[in-house]
């Protein structure tokens, strides 16, 4: 289901997290750290008492603990604590070995369950192109 204004693309590249039917949407993220770069699969919250999204924290608090979203391309946090304007992935399947929490914390099959909730449907791929002749 796309929200109004969102975006469906569908990729054929092994370079890219998006697989099938990926939903873009509009929103803010809100950097908890300066001079970071946030890695395309970053995994995404809602922070409760803004509404804004920042990076997912299985352990902090505020809505940081429950993935919401993920990033499709790279974002950088250019040191000003400031909010930035970006497009997020919030819908479709997407390969769940790139998909990534910036403090390493394992992406776990609950962590996949609570993104399925939101419309993101992580799927596991193997990458056959080794094996041709």
């Amino acid at each position: 289901m796309a929200l109004p204004g969102a975006m469906v693309r569908s990729v054929n590249s092994i370079a890219t997290i998006e697989l099938f039917g990926v939903v873009y949407a509009e929103d803010t993220f809100d950097p908890q750290a300066t001079d970071t770069t946030y890695a395309i699969g970053t995994i995404l919250a809602r922070i409760t008492a803004t509404g804004k999204l920042a990076e997912c924290d299985l352990g902090g608090a505020g809505g940081l603990e429950i993935p919401v979203g993920v990033l499709g391309t790279e974002l950088i946090s250019d040191g000003v604590p400031t909010d930035i304007p970006f497009s997020f992935i919030s819908g479709g399947q997407v390969d769940a070995a790139k998909l990534v929490f910036t403090n390493a914390d394992p992406v776990t099959t609950a962590v996949h369950d609570q993104l399925r909730d939101f419309g993101i449907n992580p799927i596991q791929t193997s990458d056959l192109s080794k094996l041709d002749n």
